[in-house]
Formats: C-alpha cells, structure tokens, sequence
C-alpha cells in the first residue's frame, strides 16, 4: 500500500514538472507589451482603462498607477488600443518579438462633446426660485411656482395640488375636490389664501372644496407639512397656502388653450380654454386683472 502511494506522488510530480517546463518552454517563444497610460494634460495616472490587442482576446487593466501588461503573444504586429471613458480612444502599432516585452507608454486626451444650444425658459426660472425657497425655508414645505401651474394640464387648484409628495385627491365625478395631507382626512388640514383661512364649503366638516380654485388666478402653492409659530396650531396634516396672482404693469393679455386624449377610447375632449387682460393703475398701486375662463362641467 505505501509503494502505490509513493508511485503515486512521483507521477503527479512528473506530471507538474513537465507541465511547468512546456510552459516556460512555450512563453520563451512568446512576447509582451507593457507601460504606463496617463491624463496628456495633468500628467495624472489614469486608472481602470481598457488596454487591448485588436483582433485578439489579449487585454489588461490598468491598475491605480496606471500601468498595464499583456504577456504570453505570439510574436507579430498588433494594434495596441487604449480606451477610457470621457477620453478620445487611441491606437498605436506595436511589433512584438519573441521573448522580448515592449514597453508603449500612452497619454489620452479629454474628449469634450459639443451639444446644440439650451434657452432657459421662464418656467424654468420660476421653479429655480420655488426651489430655493424650499432650501432656505426654516420648515418642511413644498412649493409650486406660477410658471409650473401654468404648464401642468390640471383642472383646478386641487388636482395641482395633488401632485405634490404626500397628498392624495379626493374626487367627485372624475374631478378632485379635496385634498388628504399625509394620510389625514381633509378636516384635518388647514387651506389659506394669501395666509387668510378659507372658511369651510361643508356643512359636515371644515373641509374645503378646492375645485373652485381656477389655476389661472393663482401665483404659486406652498404646501407646509410642518407648522411654525406663526401659523395657527389645527392643522394636523399640514397646511396649505395659494398665492393669488399679482397683476403685473403695462396692459397685455394672455391667450390659452389646452385639450386632452383619450388612450382607451381614442378620442380628443376635456377642452380647455382661457383669456385673461391685466393693467395696472395710479402708478402701479391699483392693479386689475380680468379673467375669462371655458372648461368642460363636471360629469356626474
């Protein structure tokens, strides 16, 4: 038992010599290519680039110094490419000779992307600073500016609200009417214009119906998730403020019309339209805006 042991343990260490000596014998007829690729304009090391032979499985990586290697091919000509991310691709020829290993250093350049020209619109600007005053706010609020409401194709002031995080609509006919604030029923929450309480619509609770809101009269909507010491304390849901629209000076006016389609039945129709004429007087301290509004009535 112990002969066919040992007899054993030397043809494996025959075997493993023989392999390790085809090996050696095999890479003595191969070459390699080795260097360093770095940034062409800070000189800094560019890690985790692709380095391949075109036309053959043979790659590396760069490690965090940014050097590479490929050893073990075959003896020829080969185009050595290098490839990063945000950088030009580059490809330089390389001849390998047997049992020699070249060393090709890269240096890549920043591949800059020209775009076609961006105008920053009106809306955009209006939501920068609604944005902003979310930032700087000294509580938790949501805000919603002119410009935002104007673009959305909502029917009224509740169903613009209802896209805010946090609350869900309450609707009647298709259309929202009311507002729950954060999972809380809409007697629990406060609705002001301008920071005035709007009194109830219904004769069971302090609910208000917020379909009668016209998106066209209002400037924006804070929507306040929690209070301050300046607010009143009822509000357990959270608080919502319109902003009433602000004529502006020079008389203008302004033209809108909006439609909707139907996916499922393949039809146009919720047609929408508006005019509005706004001036202001006595060197700008009386300001009058005259709103006309078209909107399909609620289907019941």
């Amino acid at each position: 038992m112990t002969r066919i042991r040992i007899s054993a343990y030397r043809f494996l260490l025959t075997a493993l010599v023989l392999v390790i000596l085809s090996a050696g014998l095999n890479a003595q007829g191969r070459g390699g290519v080795k260097g360093v690729l770095k940034d062409a304009q800070t000189g800094d090391p560019l890690e985790y680039a692709n380095i391949g032979l075109l036309g053959t499985p043979s790659g590396a990586v760069t490690d965090e110094t940014g050097s590479y290697q490929i050893l073990n091919i075959k003896p020829g000509t080969y185009t050595l490419v290098f490839s990063y991310l945000s950088y030009k691709t580059i490809e330089q020829e390389v001849t390998i000779r047997e049992g020699e290993t070249v060393e090709l250093n890269g240096a890549m350049q920043v591949e800059s992307i020209m775009g076609e020209e961006a105008v920053v619109t009106a809306m955009a600007r209006g939501q920068t600073a609604a944005i902003n005053q979310q930032i700087n706010s000294n509580t938790i609020v949501n805000v919603v500016s002119k410009e935002k409401i104007q673009e959305l194709p909502d029917q009224n002031a509740a169903e613009t609200v209802g896209r805010l995080p946090g609350v869900s609509l309450v609707r009647d006919g298709g259309e929202g009417t009311k507002v729950t604030l954060r999972g809380m029923a809409p007697r629990f929450n406060s609705i002001t214009i301008d920071g005035e309480k709007i009194p109830s619509t219904s004769d069971q609770d302090r609910s208000v119906d917020l379909s009668m809101f016209s998106t066209d009269a209002l400037s924006g909507i804070e929507y306040y998730k929690a209070l301050l010491p300046d607010m009143d304390a009822d509000a357990i849901g959270g608080t919502i403020n319109f902003t009433s629209r602000t004529a502006s000076g020079g008389f203008h006016g302004t033209v809108r019309a909006q439609t909707g389609y139907n996916h499922l039945s393949k039809s146009f129709g919720q047609y929408k339209g508006s005019v509005s004429f706004e001036d202001r007087f006595f060197n700008d301290r009386l300001g009058l805006i005259h709103l006309c509004r078209e909107q399909p009535e609620r289907s019941r």
